[in-house]
């Protein structure tokens, strides 16, 4: 769930008073809501809450996500993180509705290189936790799923032309990867879903979590992070230094999973019911810089 950016208490939100007066087991664990602030977000509606009994983080799922995430395997996999201290764990969750609240904590900003390395060292622990988490996540069969859902990719990429030439590499260039190592993965590694607080770091927002190459969340992180060249070798050797899961990868595999990780994202924010054309331009470009560092 992303953190948000305003201290200033909003009037509550009238989706939040409804879902109290509608759930007696939600209303018992908040108490009475007194305010409520607004999380930015692509996908769900987050507010950071306080209430008689404390402050929380409540999400409440946005249309464009219901129905298409598995709720039962994201709170399965949050309670095993919460239980080796990467998640905070649920106060309350309602996986048919995709309700989900967690004590709120307060977010304190990491130095950068404290950030990076402490990203790399959590995510090392994630990945050799030996976790069985629910799901798959495999990129091709995500990318195979995205290009045959309903409507025409014509319609896409005439909306982001440079999508072509990115499907044109990944069809043509990619192998398939080698499914027998996964690990159990967040599988959405990105700013909003980090946070810092009492001088370390935790992962928020599992919707996507599942077991997954590791190369996964780390491509995945060092393209959101928007790490500098430096900073995305200091996550790698924290990373290193925490687990030899990748040891035998190289910086061409890296790059390769970048260029997924791109391209869906691309397809997701295109599919999306808010037509992100410009995020998906912007992750397009970034996959062409990447299949040139390729050829």
């Amino acid at each position: 769930m992303p953190q948000s950016s305003s201290r200033t208490p909003d009037a509550v939100a009238p989706d939040l008073l409804l879902l109290s007066a509608r759930d007696a087991d939600l209303r018992a664990v908040l108490g009475e809501i007194i305010s409520s602030m607004p999380a930015a977000g692509l996908t769900n509606r987050v507010f950071r809450t306080e209430t008689s009994n404390g402050w929380f983080f409540v999400r409440v799922p946005g249309p464009s996500v219901v129905g298409t995430v598995d709720r039962i395997a994201e709170a399965h996999n949050m309670e095993l993180a919460a239980k080796i201290g990467l998640a905070l764990p649920a106060v309350y969750c309602d996986p048919e509705n995709g309700v989900l609240v967690t004590r709120a904590q307060e977010e304190e900003d990491l130095a950068p290189t404290a950030f990076v390395e402490e990203l790399g060292t959590k995510l090392a622990a994630l990945h050799g936790s030996k976790l069985t988490f629910q799901g798959v996540l495999d990129p091709d069969r995500v990318l195979a799923a995205q290009i045959r859902s309903p409507g025409s990719i014509d319609d896409v990429t005439a909306k982001v032309p440079e999508l072509s030439n990115v499907l044109r590499f990944v069809q043509r260039s990619i192998d398939p990867l080698n499914t027998d190592i996964l690990v159990p993965s967040h599988g959405d590694v990105s700013p909003g879903n980090c946070l810092s607080s009492s001088g370390s770091l935790l992962f928020i927002d599992w919707e996507f979590s599942a077991m997954a190459h590791p190369l996964w969340d780390i491509a995945y992180a060092a393209l959101e992070m928007n790490f500098t060249p430096p900073q995305e070798q200091a996550f790698l050797t924290a990373y290193r230094n925490g687990t030899s899961l990748i040891a035998s990868w190289t910086e061409r595999d890296l790059l390769f999973m970048k260029v997924r990780c791109d391209v869906i994202s691309a397809l997701w924010a295109l599919e999306n019911p808010r037509n992100l054309c410009d995020f998906a331009s912007r992750r397009c470009a970034r996959a062409l810089r990447h299949i040139d560092q390729l050829s």
